[in-house]
């Protein structure tokens, strides 16, 4: 199923809660608010018989380059991705 973008307004505050988690994860807010649509599509649709939870698949997602989060702040991820996944 395909997942629903962000709005403007959700993918501003989206953003800005990532910097608080971590502010590498916000330095391209482009990057973040597609790595966040993937988290999304893998909410919705699964994981495709990964042998990554959804935290650990975030935590790969999402590390690496300006950022480098843990299981917990993956969570916090997940959390504010779910405010506004939905179904396309």
């Amino acid at each position: 199923m395909e997942v629903a973008k962000p709005t403007g307004p959700q993918g501003r505050a989206y953003v800005a809660a990532l910097k608080e988690i971590d502010p590498g994860l916000a330095v391209n807010k482009d990057r973040a608010i597609r790595r966040g649509i993937a988290i999304c599509d893998r909410m919705l649709n699964g994981m495709d018989n990964s042998k990554y939870s959804l935290p650990e698949y975030v935590v790969l997602e999402l590390s690496g380059g300006h950022a480098t989060i843990n299981e917990e702040q993956a969570r916090q991820v997940i959390q504010l991705v779910a405010a506004w996944c939905k179904a396309a």
